[in-house]
């Protein structure tokens, strides 16, 4: 991805191309100035997935898929303001909501970002400079109320459209990113910016959302912050219940609504993937899976290792002599 530029040697330059990734830790890596995200892969699986790209220095839009469920957990970096447009027919959630070809997520920063896509999730997203749409949006008068959706403090991070506004923006962009791919687009960056500001207005314009974050996803954001107070086990959903106030049928709906997965097994999932980048960061030379495994609370090695390979297709000792790796194409 392009770098920051000098404030004092602007760059008209507009990049594009596509990454290839191959595993679920690499889904963020191309988008960290971006983005802080932590990401967790719900299925067993390969991952290969592509982003494809154009950007330049103010703007991005990018398409992409998620080959398992993954849920990801984050925030939008550096000021912006990011739109997402769910792409055929495939399911997910944002902060506890099915996202809908007429229901956009969208994020800035101070907010969590809160999205797991099942199997085959495809999107496209477009983030710009949250400042800057915001002029934007007053100087086109838009109304008041679309205007308070796009305010630090709003009370919901979902907005509604025309669904055919967003079929069309989809569809225009999905041209651009082919031909991105290709290596046949030719654009320059205040050209490029003023169609994604353009877009997002148009597709804001039709927001009537009005009321707030939906229960289960505020259950289960409290359930993973309890959990994460005691890291290294995975926590008891009877106690977890007991201590959020409610039954644990409540509870494993709120999870499975969110996530697709009750608690114990999403919680065990994401110990597996906090294992999996443990044994990417560590020294094959100098640390054992056993320790690294100990490490984090997992004191059965056997069934550890069954569990592991049973998600992500390898064994842990093939991921500590492994590195992480993305295949960056940039025509031209």
């Amino acid at each position: 991805m392009p770098e920051d530029k000098p404030t004092s040697q602007p760059s008209d330059r507009v990049f594009s191309g596509s990454i290839r990734r191959q595993a679920v830790e690499e889904v963020g890596a191309p988008l960290k100035r971006y983005y802080s995200l932590d990401i967790h892969q719900l299925r067993p699986g390969n991952y290969p997935s592509r982003l494809d790209f154009v950007a330049s220095s103010g703007a991005i839009i990018y398409r992409e898929n998620y080959p398992r469920a993954t849920r990801i957990v984050g925030e939008l970096l550096g000021g912006r303001f990011g739109l997402g447009i769910k792409l055929g027919e495939t399911h997910g959630t944002f902060a506890g909501e099915k996202v809908a070809q007429q229901i956009l997520p969208s994020a800035m920063g101070g907010e969590q970002i809160d999205f797991t896509g099942q199997d085959g999730y495809r999107q496209m997203i477009m983030a710009v400079d949250h400042a800057k749409l915001f002029e934007m949006a007053e100087n086109a008068r838009i109304a008041p109320r679309i205007l308070e959706a796009l305010k630090p403090g709003r009370r919901c991070m979902t907005l509604s459209t025309n669904p055919r506004a967003a079929a069309c923006v989809a569809k225009t962009f999905g041209k651009m990113l082919d031909c991105a791919v290709a290596g046949e687009i030719e654009a320059r960056q205040e050209n490029f910016e003023d169609l994604i500001y353009e877009a997002i207005l148009s597709l804001v314009e039709h927001s009537d959302r009005s009321y707030g974050r939906p229960p289960a996803a505020a259950i289960v954001r409290r359930a993973t912050e309890l959990a994460e107070a005691s890291p290294g086990m995975v926590p008891r959903i009877h106690v977890l219940a007991a201590r959020l106030h409610m039954s644990p049928r409540t509870l494993q709906k709120a999870f499975v609504s969110v996530t697709g997965l009750g608690p114990h097994a999403y919680f065990r999932h994401c110990a597996l993937n906090r294992a999996r980048r443990a044994l990417l960061q560590a020294h094959p030379a100098e640390e054992q899976v056993t320790a690294i495994a100990a490490a984090l609370g997992f004191t059965e090695i056997g069934r550890f290792s069954v569990r592991y390979r049973e998600l992500f297709g390898e064994s842990p000792s093939q991921t500590l002599r492994s590195r992480p790796r993305c295949i960056v194409s940039i025509p031209g």
